[in-house]
């Protein structure tokens, strides 16, 4: 039976000499080092001296095996105490934070369909790009369909960060459950921690043609660009990226996956119908001296007229449905020799809140139905986000504008061209 030699005790002077002689010759041919003992012990008592060394050894071992132990339980109930304490300092803040009321979401990049897409087949199942945000507050993801499929199949999407590779999060959506539309994949909670880049990965695996991916427009950084069948047109995909406060849920109602197209069975999304554009009233009072109509309605578009130094804006009274959570606001200064205008929306109850809020002057917990002010160049249309905790009433929605200073209202025509209502996916 094969036997390891890890020590060599020596019990006289002339056995010691022989030990030491032998551990040399031990090391000099490349083995492990052997140690030695050199144990006093009387003629004849040779056995019981060694049992006594043992013995000690082993006493001083377990001697250090119980300091360490104790230091251990030490240090442990230190950072259970830690931990509890920070406990408590979560719980406060998500106690403060529900006092105060803030956007539980918050649009951090919108890249807007452009009409290419990267089309999903078996042949070339996977899309992979790099988000153009690091991954601090990220809370959700809305990939946008241009076409899905008729057959059996699914679509996975899967976020990674990098350079770890790490899998954060992984949904999966039947092919049959697809639509046209915004696609919103959800995050239990947002990502906190370390900056760290994150890969999203659209696989589809079914019959010969998935989803079409719709791209956006063309970008300068090939890494922050689609990486798949149509990896050479330097395009990225069409994403909308939320953020959240780091560490709180998401907003309540909302599935892991939402399907946010505008066909939806589940009607999730619609937007405000023609009859109620046409029905929209002056949020200011209008001076006597302007002669021609400052806001109205033109096939089936609500138009406002900024003017100078003054705010212009119009409500549409009940437009926002109850269990709305998101408002998207659709906008155009049409005509390209017109100023830069400012928008901003506002979705509540009172007026009068609607101008503390436009004004500036509303406090921090009003404004969770604001969009702030958005800059607009003249012909470039823009979105206006504002996200809404779910509301069991109807809700009205204000739309405002202003000129920058010394701007010309000549030309100047803000037009409204949806307003589309995404509301909470209730069974």
């Amino acid at each position: 039976m094969p036997t390891d030699i890890v020590a060599a005790v020596s019990f006289s002077d002339e056995g010691a000499a022989i030990v030491v002689a032998a551990a040399a010759e031990w090391q000099a041919r490349g083995w492990p080092a052997l140690r030695t003992h050199r144990v006093a012990a009387p003629p004849g008592g040779e056995a019981a001296a060694f049992a006594r060394h043992v013995q000690e050894i082993l006493f001083a071992r377990y001697r250090d095996m119980a300091t360490m132990a104790t230091r251990l339980m030490r240090e442990l109930a230190e950072v259970r105490a830690l931990h509890e304490g920070m406990q408590e300092n979560f719980l406060a803040v998500e106690e403060y934070l529900s006092r105060q009321n803030p956007p539980r979401l918050s649009l951090l990049h919108s890249s807007a369909p452009s009409g290419y897409v990267t089309q999903l087949s078996a042949e070339s199942p996977t899309v992979r790009q790099r988000l153009p945000l690091p991954s601090r507050s990220v809370i959700a993801i809305d990939v946008h369909l241009d076409s899905v499929p008729g057959g059996d199949g699914t679509l996975t999407v899967a976020l990674f960060d990098q350079p770890e590779g790490n899998l954060l999060e992984q949904w999966s959506v039947a092919g049959s459950d697809l639509e046209p539309g915004w696609l919103t994949f959800s995050l239990p909670r947002a990502l906190s921690g370390m900056r760290t880049d994150l890969d999203l990965v659209c696989t589809w695996q079914g019959d010969e043609y998935g989803p079409a991916l719709s791209l956006g427009m063309l970008c300068p950084l090939p890494d922050l660009c689609a990486s798949g069948p149509k990896d050479e047109e330097l395009r990225p995909l069409s994403l909308q990226i939320w953020g959240g406060l780091m560490g709180v849920g998401s907003i309540p109602d909302l599935g892991p996956v939402r399907l946010l197209s505008e066909q939806s069975r589940d009607g999730l999304v619609r937007y405000v119908p023609r009859r109620t554009l046409l029905a929209a009233q002056s949020l200011w009072v209008i001076p006597d001296s302007i002669d021609f109509t400052i806001v109205g309605a033109v096939d089936g578009e609500l138009r406002v007229h900024p003017l100078e130094g003054m705010l212009v804006g119009a409500v549409l009274q009940k437009a926002c449905p109850a269990g709305a959570v998101r408002i998207g606001v659709t906008v155009l200064t049409d005509n390209p020799m017109a100023s830069i205008v400012d928008y901003a929306v506002y979705v509540g109850a009172s007026s009068a809140q609607a101008d503390l809020a436009f004004k500036g002057t509303a406090p921090s917990r009003g404004l969770s139905g604001f969009s702030g002010w958005v800059r607009v160049p003249p012909a470039v249309p823009a979105t206006l986000h504002v996200e809404l905790l779910p509301n069991a009433e109807e809700q009205h929605i204000f739309i405002a504008t202003r000129l920058t200073n010394g701007s010309s209202s000549s030309y100047g025509w803000a037009n409204v061209k949806s307003i589309e209502v995404t509301r909470t996916a209730r069974g």
